[in-house]
């Protein structure tokens, strides 16, 4: 049975969900063997590799498959793999061709970086030299980006069709992103049932990387390979042996092996079993007749092991997880990265007092471990529901424009780890789902089961009618647009629609959020949130002459917008938008009448020359026309169509409908301005001033100043008492307390304590007695 599961690499190219693994044949008679049954019974995914020594014995098999005719050369699918002999950008080229040669081939398929860390090479060799101690001789820190460069070159001279990487972690992946002109096509890595690498896989697969499985049913004959290197063999469980696999084997009818990589298939991820066996070859590919449902799946899930259930560490290697590239050592070079950043910054050997968009990556670490409020920021989310937050969607954008998605977590120490981990430059928060999205990788997406409804308003939006900026650009003149904004939808939420918990945050850059929190909206389906932002849309877009059309009698909500308006229009939009000020601006305004009364309004307010003026004639030449009766009735009510045009809220009204739609989370940076996304009253808008907003380098500036300042306290007060310094100092203060922040937080925890008492409010009426929140 041929493999009828494919996976599509970025270049378009299909690649085999199934494949037969190489390794460990080595003699001309195993490889043939085991190729020419494979071929026989529709293998077309061969994978190798320089290390593996069995190069030439499978392009022997491949030549005379090929020259007999029964196969095409496009019909195959091969990969190999550069050597840790060859992770130098002056050798990529070198064993590229050795392999073509080898296989006898104008090119492969996909070729793969073996391993991230390079080892020192002679003319000659297949394995790393290993020195007096016994251990690998390897070069210095690997430049990925010159790597990745030739390996690219490969691609341009027609030896490899589709390039990637193998045992390379989320940090090194993300390195070679940066910098890639061709992108991974691929990440090989050990994975199966005992070790299911989610993150990894969730990363590879949100970047487009395909992911196939090298050890798929976890290496059960590793032991004779350690047994070769002179090394003592390791306690290693048989996942073949497990009672759940077995249980659904004897269900399907299947062995324990093909049950094991049908999980993998499942998963999105290919697999390439390896073995020199007839029968078990015939076994692993014949897995396309049958499937697993999600209870099984999630049964599957549950044998997670994690690390621990490795098989190949690499470590066999001696010396080799010495090196700074070693992969799993990955979480801790980070902690020690941030060691070091605190350590310096407490030194004061890093200034950090201006912010630079290149230096975000290094402050971000800081300002996760001391400043981001995970706690109150955790407690929000899960609503006094703390299974709530294992459901919730929260995506992370890391350096490089790489998206995390679909990601949660089981409780508040394991999303301060992925901050800790991961240092995001973007949090986005998503819907609450029906069920844990621990799982998501293997079950396929949730259904999305509730979320806030959410506001995005973005200074953008007003280009056509503000006057003083354009684009990114944000001063206090169009600020003014946001407070009316704020003011306008505040209300029309609490007044109209009977909402109460309603968090205004600011973005950071050029616009504010809104995130209405009460059950009651937490709860409407993507109907009734398109049927509130409908309701609230009335400026629209398109060619049409009149942006805004009022009924014949002004419902009570737009006539408390205009109220509201009024408050701000010859100030905000008069005089300092001057919408009027000259005679181009004028020609702009008059689009919004109809082009045969444009001539009746013109002449008039041409006479004048401040935009004051020119709005009072406006307003006086309607009031003549209209007693006339020269307008239609449908016009009655153009003078305030035109101040809600300039005025009213523009929402990007899509962010509202959608249920799972994603929008940034209070507290995180922006990265163009440093400044950090603040929540505010809507009853202060009018104070709020975005320029004076703390940004990143502010706050971990005035904590250093604080605790400086403490330090010198701390030492004067040892000096004239008796007691120890723990006696003395005995309250740990929060690091955010220490900053301009706080008082942000503070409007935070206020919005936390609505929720809280509406909360109280709703349980005591059920139960009798308060919720904890």
């Amino acid at each position: 049975m041929a493999s009828t599961s494919f996976l599509t690499l970025p270049s378009g190219q299909k690649m085999p969900a199934i494949g037969l693994g190489t390794w460990e044949a080595k003699t001309q008679e195993e490889v043939q063997t085991a190729l020419d049954t494979a071929l026989e019974l529709g293998y077309r995914h061969i994978d190798t590799a320089w290390v593996y020594e069995n190069e030439s014995a499978i392009g022997q098999v491949l030549k005379k498959w090929l020259s007999s005719g029964k196969l095409a050369r496009e019909d195959l699918f091969v990969t190999t793999k550069l050597p840790m002999v060859g992770v130098h950008p002056d050798r990529v080229e070198t064993f590229m061709k050795k392999s073509l040669e080898n296989l006898q081939l104008d090119y492969v398929d996909l070729y793969l970086i073996h391993f991230p860390v390079g080892c020192k090479y002679e003319e000659g060799a297949v394995r790393p030299l290993i020195n007096e101690n016994g251990e690998v001789e390897t070069e210095p820190k690997t430049d990925h980006a010159a790597l990745w460069q030739k390996m690219e070159e490969q691609v341009d001279a027609g030896r490899a069709k589709n390039i990637g990487l193998s045992n390379y972690n989320i940090s090194q992946i993300e390195t070679v992103l940066k910098s890639a002109r061709i992108k991974p096509a691929n990440l090989q890595v050990e994975l199966h049932v005992y070790l299911q690498q989610r993150e990894l896989v969730d990363f590879c697969q949100k970047n487009s990387i395909t992911v196939v499985a090298y050890s798929p049913l976890g290496n059960p004959g590793y032991n004779k390979f350690l047994e070769k290197m002179g090394k003592q063999p390791r306690n290693l469980t048989n996942i073949l042996d497990d009672p759940v696999i077995n249980e659904l084997a004897k269900k399907h009818s299947k062995t324990p092996a093909q049950i094991v990589l049908r999980f993998l298939i499942e998963r999105g991820v290919a697999a390439i079993p390896k073995s020199v066996t007839p029968k078990r070859i015939e076994e692993n590919i014949n897995i396309f007749d049958f499937s697993l449902d999600g209870e099984e799946m999630n049964s599957l899930c549950n044998l997670e092991i994690g690390e621990t259930a490795r098989v190949c560490d690499f470590k066999v290697f001696g010396g080799l997880d010495k090196h700074p590239d070693f992969p799993m050592n990955s979480s801790v070079l980070s902690v020690f990265y941030l060691f070091l950043l605190v350590h310096y910054y407490y030194l004061g050997i890093m200034s950090i007092s201006t912010y630079n968009e290149e230096i975000l990556p290094d402050l971000l670490p800081l300002y996760y471990k001391r400043v981001f409020p995970v706690a109150v920021f955790h407690k929000w989310l899960c609503y006094g529901d703390s299974t709530k937050f294992n459901r919730r969607e929260i995506s992370f954008t890391l350096v490089g424009d790489i998206y995390l998605r679909y990601q949660a977590f089981g409780s508040v120490e394991e999303f301060a780890q992925a901050l800790h981990k991961r240092f995001p430059i973007k949090i986005d928060i998503g819907a609450v789902y029906e069920e844990s999205l621990h799982m998501r990788s293997c079950v396929g997406v949730k259904t999305p089961l509730e979320r806030e409804v959410v506001f995005d308003i973005d200074m953008t939006d007003y280009d056509e009618v503000r006057t003083c900026c354009s684009g990114a650009d944000v001063c206090s003149k169009c600020w003014k647009f946001m407070a009316i904004a704020c003011k306008i939808l505040d209300a029309a939420l609490k007044e109209d629609f009977g909402f109460e918990n309603i968090l205004w945050v600011f973005s950071g850059r050029r616009g504010i959020h809104c995130w209405v929190a009460d059950k009651k909206a937490r709860a409407l389906d993507d109907n009734q949130r398109s049927a509130v932002a409908e309701n609230l849309q009335i400026v629209k877009g398109g060619q049409t002459t009149r942006k805004v059309k009022l009924p014949q009698n002004i419902p009570y909500s737009l006539q408390r917008a205009l109220r509201i308006v009024d408050q701000y229009f010859e100030k905000a939009v008069l005089v300092e938008q001057d919408i009027l000020g000259t005679n181009d601006r004028v020609k702009d305004f008059l689009q919004n009448v109809e082009e045969n009364l444009r001539p009746l309004f013109k002449e008039p307010m041409l006479k004048y020359q401040t935009s004051v003026e020119r709005w009072n004639a406006f307003q006086n030449t309607f009031q003549k026309l209209s007693k006339e009766q020269k307008f239609p009735k449908y016009l009655k009510h153009m003078v305030e169509e035109i101040k809600l045009y300039y005025s009213y809220p523009r929402l990007d009204i899509n962010v509202t409908k959608s249920l799972n739609h994603l929008l940034k989370a209070p507290f995180c940076v922006h990265p163009k301005t440093g400044k950090i996304s603040v929540p505010f009253k809507a009853k202060f808008v009018d104070n709020f001033d975005p320029s004076t907003v703390p940004t990143i380098c502010q706050v971990l500036d005035e904590i250093n100043v604080y605790d400086a300042k403490t330090k010198e306290q701390e030492k004067a007060l040892m000096e004239t008492s008796t007691q120890s310094l723990d006696e003395q100092v005995n309250v740990k203060i929060k690091d955010y307390k220490k900053t301009s922040l706080l008082k942000y937080v503070t409007v935070f925890n206020e919005f936390l304590r609505g929720l809280q008492n509406a909360a109280a409010k709703t349980n005591s009426a059920k139960k009798g007695a308060a919720m904890e929140y």
